[in-house]
């Protein structure tokens, strides 16, 4: 399996993901990512904190790869 990076950006900092999550295939990444962020949206409006605005999603490897980035906003 590969392991893949989810960096979410909020509005004024970048949250980086230092240890990564394998999955089968990016579209598996891909999908789980855009879950979290969803789910981490949801979690600020109701706490009140600021809402992550997008998440990028990069494969491991000798050299990374950007795979995807997807956005809460439309």
């Amino acid at each position: 399996m590969t392991k893949y990076f989810f960096h979410i950006t909020y509005k004024d900092e970048t949250a980086l993901d230092e240890y990564g999550s394998h999955f089968s295939t990016p579209y598996r990444a891909i999908t789980e990512a855009e879950l979290n962020l969803l789910t981490f949206a949801l979690e600020a409006k109701v706490r009140g904190k600021s809402v992550p605005h997008t998440v990028v999603i990069v494969e491991d490897g000798i050299s990374r790869k950007f795979v995807a980035a997807r956005s809460t906003e439309n």
